[in-house]
């Protein structure tokens, strides 16, 4: 069982490094500045870690805000689609950047083998994440159904940039379901099992 947990994560981890490179490979020059795995956690008063954000995850839900403000603004049909995902996409984005994208940023320390019991205070996320997992793949499939029909009303209009952002923002939630979100779940995991919880 611990080997079976152990080769999930160095799965999960791999997956999500190539995904962060090939991330950081499309930014525009400037933005794909990585802060030094020192940098991805602050320790609280009571002494638990709170993992930050890994900054390329932060940047990509910056960038997707930013462009789907812009496709509310073409008016239309796009714009009117724009708004519905809108709707459904920020009560989401808060949900993850609360709980199930910082236990993300534990993961370099983790990789090398640094395991400390002030990491403890992430398993309340990681915990949380779990529970809720149904409940924001039921978010996600609802994003995507309105996802495509703003796709379809960029498409009619002929606003392609709008349907390559529908396109994006579907890949966007795919990765999230089949890498980010199970590597965030293993993050808690190893620590339990390294903490003996």
């Amino acid at each position: 069982m611990k080997s079976g947990v152990m080769l999930r994560i160095i799965i999960a981890i791999m997956c999500g490094s190539v995904f962060a490179l090939l991330y950081i490979q499309f930014l525009p020059p400037g933005k794909g500045t990585m802060k030094s795995a020192g940098a991805l956690e602050e320790i609280r008063k009571d002494q638990t870690v709170k993992p930050k954000i890994p900054q390329s995850l932060k940047l990509e839900h910056e960038e997707l805000h930013a462009e789907l403000a812009k496709a509310v603004k073409a008016g239309g049909a796009t714009g009117s689609a724009a708004e519905i995902v809108a709707k459904l996409l920020h009560p989401h984005f808060v949900k993850e950047e609360e709980y199930a994208l910082p236990p993300l940023g534990l993961m370099s320390l983790l990789a090398e083998g640094k395991v400390t019991p002030e990491m403890e205070g992430v398993l309340e996320m990681t915990d949380k994440l779990k529970v809720e997992l149904p409940r924001m793949l039921e978010e996600h499939h609802n994003i995507v159904e309105a996802l495509k029909k703003l796709s379809a009303a960029a498409e009619k209009e002929k606003k392609t940039e709008y349907v390559r952002f529908a396109e994006k923002l579907m890949l966007h939630a795919r990765n999230e379901e089949e890498v980010l979100y199970p590597a965030a779940i293993l993050v808690g995991e190893y620590i339990k099992l390294k903490l003996n919880k």
